[in-house]
């Protein structure tokens, strides 16, 4: 029988020319007995329709490479962006291709977990088991002593090359002002390889001291303390190297009161009791883990496209203290990351000093392999149009006037999680009648998204230069863009939302979407309304 890699390959070879009415045998066969090379099969083919062009055109070997290799890295990047946002609502995929690079602006700003309608299985009621989980939780940050938790960040081995390399985890820690920062905590490994790495807290809940070491068997790939008076934290020196570096916390710094919230075993866990979002959780077993501790078995999902993977997160309460005991992220029935608490103890004295003196920071194995790491301030909330313009390598834009039926800015700057280490902003624009305006611009978008527009059609052209593109994708690219700013405007797309890609005079591809209709009035003023953010410093 023909094996999944075997099909893949087949399948790159001579994708375009075949129908479902027109295959092979042999794959007939494969896709009768294997779901996932089906699904696979489906999506490779809606993909290529999506680019389906003006004129005849010949499907070369390299093109079907590409777009296959677009499907691996948006499926990559679909469950990065569940395990960022915490499994929220697991990322509605992209598979249409131009519009996939969107998935790169939800993956983290936005709830760190929305669950919604919690339902009761059997006699186990599930919101009691929350609450109660994250009372436990809570509890332990309240006992006298240094509280030493420690947990282990599992990756099992996968054979795909991306998924292998494209797995992580938000990490977070605190300005100097006491406001979040939020890191990316890589768990690459190559293809059939696992990769773990130990996460390891300690607590004073007298002065609020903390230290965190995320570190392998011997060696420390980040760490973060505060000793009372001095922030301290890795940080990537003018060599590239990381190392140990302490700042005085500002005046009106404040420690938090829920040190749970970025200590804790699972940062977003206490939104699980919220009620106002489409996931669900439910409970569905009682089981053993491998350590012998007896738990009960909670399912997060959320409802998906169709032919879409199955993405679930299960949450594993210990019976005996209603603690976390363990998080499990899948994907179509096989597990994708494990975070498990191996101890939970209360000392005298922290194992690393308050200070981190004598910390070591290293990057960990052969350079350019595959290995664990931080990537430093993975999202900058709340960030001001002179950070933009200094920050980005490309030219930026805004509204020089903002929508007049919106009342509030908001610019996010985030990693572009394909092109590491460039950045991507996303500027939002609260309204108060639900028409919230989202405008996204990324290196990727621009590498892109050229191709895309000039399949699409051109509906205006402003006398500052730019262009307005429609594409059979604005309604999918709108839905991720809104979906992606719902931690500022504190809701889910509208049925009636509308997107457009836009062309800059400097050549770039910002992505707009407006949560709701635009008359064709507003669109033009607003485009036309569009400057540099360089332009709006001067």
């Amino acid at each position: 029988m023909m094996s999944c890699r075997a099909f893949r390959q087949k399948l790159i070879e001579r994708l375009g020319a075949d129908s479902p009415s027109n295959l092979p045998e042999d794959w007939v066969e494969h896709l009768q007995s294997c779901p996932d090379c089906a699904r696979y099969y489906e999506e490779a083919r809606r993909v290529l329709a999506a680019f389906e062009p003006h004129e005849e055109i010949r499907l070369t070997s390299d093109f079907k490479e590409r777009v296959m290799t677009q499907i691996y890295r948006t499926y990559a990047l679909e469950q990065q962006t569940m395990q960022a946002r915490g499994g929220a609502w697991f990322l509605k995929p992209a598979w249409i291709a131009g519009w996939a690079v969107l998935l790169l602006a939800a993956f983290l700003f936005s709830d760190l977990l929305s669950t919604g309608p919690l339902k009761n299985g059997g006699e186990i009621s599930v919101p009691s088991l929350l609450k109660q989980a994250w009372a436990q939780e809570q509890a332990l940050f309240e006992q006298d002593g240094v509280l030493h938790l420690v947990s282990q960040i599992l990756a099992p081995a996968v054979q795909d090359e991306v998924m292998a390399k494209g797995r992580w985890l938000p990490l977070y820690t605190l300005d100097a002002s006491g406001k979040p920062r939020f890191h990316q905590l890589s768990l690459s490994a190559k293809p059939g390889q696992g990769c773990t790495v130990l996460d390891e807290v300690w607590y004073d809940p007298v002065q609020k001291r903390y230290v965190r070491r995320v570190h392998t068997k011997d060696q420390t790939i980040f760490a973060a303390a505060y000793d009372g008076v001095n922030l301290y934290s890795t940080e990537t020196g003018p060599d590239g190297k990381p190392a140990i570096e302490g700042k005085p916390v500002s005046q009106d710094f404040k420690a938090p009161d829920s040190p749970i919230e970025f200590l804790g075993i699972y940062p977003g866990f206490a939104s699980l009791i919220d009620e106002n979002s489409p996931s669900q959780v439910e409970f569905v077993e009682e089981a053993v883990l491998e350590d012998g501790v007896e738990v009960r078995v909670l399912r997060a999902v959320t409802p998906q496209p169709e032919n879409a993977p199955e993405n679930a997160m299960l949450f594993k309460i210990n019976k005996a203290n209603d603690t976390l005991a363990e998080i499990e992220w899948r994907v179509s029935g096989a597990s994708y990351l494990v975070v498990r608490r191996i101890k939970t103890e209360v000392i005298e004295a922290p194992g690393v000093p308050w200070n981190l003196e004598g910390v070591m920071v290293s990057s960990v194995g052969p350079e350019g392999a595959p290995q664990p790491g931080v990537q430093s301030d993975m999202i900058i909330p709340n960030a001001s149009v002179r950070h933009m313009a200094e920050r980005a390598d490309f030219e930026t834009y805004l509204f020089k006037q903002p929508p007049s039926w919106t009342s509030e800015r908001v610019i996010i700057d985030m990693l572009d999680l394909p092109s590491p280490p460039k950045r991507a902003f996303m500027i939002v624009y609260k309204a108060g009648d639900g028409r919230h305006v989202v405008l996204i611009q990324s290196h990727t978008f621009n590498q892109a998204m050229g191709p895309m527009v000039k399949m699409g059609k051109m509906v205006y052209e402003s006398p500052n230069g730019f262009r307005i593109w429609s594409t059979p994708q604005d309604q999918m690219g709108a839905t991720i863009a809104l979906q992606s700013a719902r931690s500022v405007t504190k809701c889910d797309p509208a049925p009636d939302r509308t997107g457009f890609l836009l062309e800059s005079p400097a050549g770039t591809f910002p992505a707009l979407a407006v949560n709701g209709t635009i008359e064709e009035a507003e669109l033009r003023a607003l485009i036309d309304s569009l400057v540099s953010a360089k332009e709006m410093l001067d």
